[in-house]
């Protein structure tokens, strides 16, 4: 059975992962790389793929926000409705394969912070680091020390986690380990300010 031809406008969204994807292969082809040792491969193919990584993630969230429907009105937990919209409104996202920029509809209200209702549907947390990034922190700080904490999501996703940060993510972990640990994906609050 032939596959559905791929839609034009989302083939195009992910030009610049199919780009990479390209670069990378044709490197992997030049005749230096085909002489290197396996540990210089691997080393290329991890860097390389975490990067190519981070780029079909951050084509598919560019996607995403081009799709964004905009709704007439929202509702914040505060019980404030708002109805003024804006898109391209932006926040970084750490992620367990480098930075990614998110941008979404902003909806808007005298006096009262934005609501984000693509935040809730991506699940986005409330400050710079991905949950996987978060639970990787929390991980390595549970059973070493907070250097240990930094090296090991370092080594193993490239993500650099700075002192402060680190310190943060374990305190907040560990004020409520239960919920950290237990809370659907989908549990974000749509009531974050931007």
């Amino acid at each position: 059975m032939a596959p559905y031809p791929a839609d034009s406008a989302h083939a195009d969204a992910f030009t610049a992962s199919r780009t990479r994807m390209e670069e990378m292969l044709a490197h992997l082809s030049d005749p230096v790389l085909m002489a290197c040792t396996q540990e210089k491969l691997k080393d290329y193919v991890t860097v390389g793929g975490r990067e190519l990584l981070r780029q079909v993630m951050q084509d598919q969230l560019d996607a995403r926000a081009v799709a964004e429907e905009r709704r007439r009105e929202v509702t914040g937990a505060d019980g404030v409705v708002r109805t003024p919209a804006e898109r391209g409104h932006r926040r970084w996202l750490a992620t367990t394969v480098g930075r990614v920029e998110v941008s979404r509809i902003a909806y808007q209200a005298p006096k009262a912070a934005n609501l984000h209702v693509a935040d809730t549907v991506l699940s986005l947390p409330a400050h710079l680091y991905s949950r996987p990034s978060q639970r990787a922190v929390v991980h390595e700080a549970a059973t070493g020390s907070l250097r240990a904490a930094a090296q090991g999501p370092e080594r193993a996703t490239g993500l650099r986690i700075g002192t402060r940060p680190l310190m943060e993510i374990s305190v907040w972990a560990a004020t409520d380990i239960n919920a950290f640990y237990t809370a659907p994906p989908d549990a974000a609050d749509a009531s974050v300010p931007e």
